[in-house]
């Protein structure tokens, strides 16, 4: 009861500041920490400035990942990948949104969620050839199919990939 008219208040602030930025910062933050965090991305979404390419939502996604508030942070990841299709954020986006996917596939053995993020990291392989980011995620996938799928053989052909590249055996190390 006292949260909710705590937070009234500054609702009712923040249309009353003619630059409620700071404001909008301080209860979107709050909204996070308390669990609301489809009222924190509203926020955030309204903060969000082209100049800084999302990373104010890109931080709030992977905070809305790790407090298991999967499909807050899917959106989120999502809103950046569509909005900002060239940013530097663009790969940290992609990697955040496939690894909610797949805790979501896990979680709830949700096959959608399985074949969408397993789409997505085929996407990242063909978009960012030669990205670094593609060998973690490549990672992810050969475990995927080997705790998900219970697939050896896919596994380790993943694995064996991985291993030939030089690149990669020294990022995981």
């Amino acid at each position: 009861e006292q949260r909710s008219k705590f937070f009234q208040t500054l609702e009712k602030i923040m249309l009353q500041d003619p630059q409620p930025d700071l404001i909008k910062l301080l209860t979107a933050q709050l909204y996070q920490r308390y669990g609301e965090f489809e009222k924190a991305f509203l926020l955030y979404q309204e903060m969000d400035d082209p100049k800084s390419e999302g990373s104010q939502i890109l931080q709030f996604a992977q905070a809305a990942e790790r407090d298991s508030s999967y499909q807050v942070a899917l959106q989120a990841y999502r809103y950046l990948i569509r909005k900002y299709p060239n940013s530097r954020q663009l790969i940290s986006a992609y990697s955040g949104a496939i690894s909610t996917l797949l805790h979501v596939a896990t979680k709830n053995s949700h096959q959608p969620s399985a074949q969408l993020a397993l789409s997505m990291i085929d996407t990242v392989n063909q978009r960012f050839l030669q990205h670094p980011e593609t060998n973690w995620l490549n990672y992810l996938k050969g475990i995927f199919y080997l705790d998900y799928y219970f697939d050896v053989d896919q596994s380790i052909e993943i694995f064996t990939t991985i291993s030939n590249n030089k690149k990669v055996v020294q990022k995981l190390r």
